[in-house]
């Protein structure tokens, strides 16, 4: 990766008229404005379709493979006034996925029935060797025919590589992000076993973890383990399937919970307390080892943050060689600090941030007695408001030797805690913030491409 300035924000929360950011006219739009405003990378959350039973939650995917279908440009196949007779034709400042996710099936259904190409559709499912599975699957759990499946898997994977290009060709690279445990109930379990801890169907155990300060009663997520003894048999060939996927969608691949490869948190089962689960060895460098043999050339972060065992993730993520990740708000909550700018390895990824913590303004409003004083003393800034401090954050990050800084969107515009994207450990009511339409201005690009040019950062 190339020293720059990039921008999180996720294609739900993308402005428009269709209930839900997509991959619309207001996604090249804001490619436009990344292009003007010296950004060069553009990180999104996984593209996995979500299920309102997780809460809509983009890392409880229904499967790791297919595509979200609430991503699909509905411009694409209708007008304005046929939208609005769906009730899509919404851009109001959180998603209403229950309306959203109701009503653009319907859309979709009707678009399906209206015919499409056979060739591209052939070529499609032997492109996708998951894609016929997972329809099949998705039509005896949810209902309508297994084609219905396909046409929109097909159609989200054209739409993305289309905008994809768009990015690409304006010197805009995207980084995708790999969710890393899976529900039981969903595709990728029910169809491959071998790989998860299970037995007799049921699960041996879920995923979670321990008390911590941000959840000091731990942890409980319900997600399925993996078999890591079992995947060694063929040389962990599902997770080489699934960093080569990732590689074809995006430039670059962030691993979520890279810790787990090391070692993991196993608690009994979904009641259990998560302050009763134990730590478990996990894979280590050989499934990395056998990445880099099946995908050569693949170009990841890794998220190492901080926590127990943080200096043996360290090891493995160093020995991996790929870019971990540092997060400012870190920084004043920890004893130990590889978090403060001037602390950072140039082989990081660097956020103010991340899609679940708040808001840097929001952070601020919300620390602490004891870390606002932390944050006053680092910055000099016991006489200054949230929004200028952030502003000083920004700068102190984009000059720091991390070879790349990713700020979320909610960052460059000062929003406060209302605007967070994500708030762990509550399951419902999260992953809705929209941007605002009218924010992408030339003032707002200007101020960007200044922080670009003055750190070095100018995409170019």
């Amino acid at each position: 990766m190339a020293r720059g300035l990039g921008v999180l924000l996720h294609i739900t929360s993308l402005p428009g008229k269709q209930g839900i950011g997509c991959f619309s006219a207001e996604a090249r739009k804001f490619v436009d404005f990344m292009q003007k405003a010296g950004l060069k990378y553009w990180q999104v959350l996984p593209f996995c379709p979500t299920s309102a039973d997780w809460g809509n939650s983009p890392y409880a995917p229904l499967s790791v493979f297919a595509g979200n279908p609430l991503f699909i440009d509905l411009l694409e196949f209708l007008d304005p006034a046929e939208i609005k007779k769906y009730k899509l034709d919404t851009e109001d400042a959180q998603v209403d996925f229950e309306l959203v996710i109701c009503n653009k099936a319907k859309a979709l259904r009707d678009i399906y029935k209206s015919g499409f190409d056979k060739a591209e559709f052939e070529n499609f499912k032997k492109l996708h060797w998951w894609a016929e599975p997972f329809a099949e699957w998705m039509s005896k759990k949810f209902g309508d025919e297994k084609d219905f499946h396909l046409f929109t898997q097909m159609i989200f994977f054209r739409q993305w590589s289309a905008l994809k290009k768009y990015a690409n060709e304006r010197g805009i690279f995207i980084i995708g992000d790999m969710p890393f445990y899976v529900p039981f109930d969903f595709f990728d379990v029910q169809t491959n076993p071998d790989v998860f801890l299970t037995k007799d169907g049921r699960q041996q155990g879920v995923g979670g973890a321990p008390p911590d300060s941000f959840n000091p009663a731990g942890q409980n997520w319900g997600t399925t383990l993996y078999d890591f003894k079992k995947q060694k048999n063929n040389n962990y060939k599902w997770w080489c399937d699934r960093v080569a996927s990732s590689c074809n969608l995006f430039d670059i691949s962030r691993i979520d919970h890279f810790r787990a490869f090391d070692y993991f948190y196993k608690i009994s089962s979904e009641d259990a307390d998560p302050r009763e689960g134990e730590w478990e060895k996990g894979p280590g460098f050989e499934i990395f080892n056998a990445i880099k043999t099946a995908v050569p050339g693949a170009r990841l972060v890794l998220e190492d943050l901080g926590g127990e065992g943080a200096e043996s993730v360290q090891r493995l993520r160093k020995k991996v060689g790929s870019p971990g990740m540092r997060v400012l708000q870190f920084a004043f909550d920890y004893a130990a600090n590889y978090h403060l700018p001037e602390n950072f390895e140039e082989d990081c990824v660097a956020y103010p941030g991340t899609h679940d913590n708040n808001t840097f303004v929001g952070f601020l409003n919300e620390a602490k007695p004891s870390v606002r004083q932390r944050v006053d003393e680092y910055f000099q800034s016991r006489n200054l408001g949230a929004e200028e401090i952030t502003g000083l954050a920004l700068e102190r990050l984009a000059q720091s030797r991390a070879r790349l800084v990713v700020v979320a969107i909610q960052d460059f515009l000062l929003q406060d805690e209302k605007f967070r994207m994500n708030r762990p450990g509550i399951g419902t009511g999260q992953w809705g913030y929209r941007m605002p339409a009218d924010c992408l201005t030339d003032k707002l690009a200007a101020r960007i491409r200044k922080l670009a040019r003055d750190s070095g950062r100018m995409q170019d």
